[in-house]
């Protein structure tokens, strides 16, 4: 179902925030199909990828409020459990965006020309 823009409207349950990043990011998706219709796949993937933004948003702000380190049951201080968490979420973002081909050009590499200058090059 199209919402009135003709982008599918924003899932259930997402934060605010990423209610206001779906139509932008369904624009981005249909732009690197080259204005083809996007695949019902692909939007379940940004569905997945904006849900685990908003999970590593709760925990970053957890992480603010607690801090980094916490005490041990012998006193000792250690990583907050919390950082595996969002490492993992950070990756998962970054995954989903890859596999959405979102995030940016990396077809490419830089070389050095002849005259000594980094160019980019297709790979």
């Amino acid at each position: 179902m199209a919402s009135d823009n003709g982008k599918p409207p924003a899932p259930e349950g997402l934060t605010q925030e990423s209610r206001d990043l779906w139509a932008g990011l369904c624009a981005d998706l249909e732009a690197v199909k080259a204005g083809a219709t996007t695949a019902e796949v692909d939007l379940v993937v940004l569905e997945q990828v904006l849900r685990a933004r908003d999970r590593l948003q709760e925990v970053s702000t957890k992480l603010d409020a607690d801090g980094v380190t916490v005490t041990g049951s012998k006193d000792q201080v250690r990583p907050h459990p919390l950082l595996s968490v969002e490492r993992a979420l950070r990756a998962e973002v970054v995954a989903g965006l890859k596999q959405l081909g979102l995030t940016g050009r990396s077809d490419y590499r830089l070389r050095v020309d002849a005259s000594g200058r980094i160019i980019r090059s297709q790979r």
